[in-house]
């Protein structure tokens, strides 16, 4: 799943399609002090692109973070820098 698509389901879908499910995004690590966030960025060439299973927290994706949702990671995998960095 993209990003883009995670944000935009968690944000907006009203049905919980997430809630329960185990999913799967790829994406950029970005590191901030006490958060760690996943993006789809250029890549930068000290960092590392990952592959992220988890599950989406309900609810978590709300107007005050910008419907961010949280992800409780399953597993955390490294991943070659995609051909397509860019999240159109």
């Amino acid at each position: 799943m993209r990003v883009k698509d995670l944000v935009a389901r968690a944000g907006w879908d009203a049905t919980g399609s997430l809630t329960g499910r185990t999913i799967r995004v790829t994406g950029f690590i970005i590191q901030r002090p006490h958060t760690t966030y996943l993006a789809k960025l250029p890549p930068l060439t000290q960092d590392q692109w990952v592959e992220v299973a988890g599950t989406v927290v309900p609810d978590t994706a709300t107007p005050v973070n910008n419907y961010t949702p949280t992800l409780v990671a399953a597993s955390v995998t490294p991943i070659p820098v995609p051909a397509d960095p860019y999240d159109y």
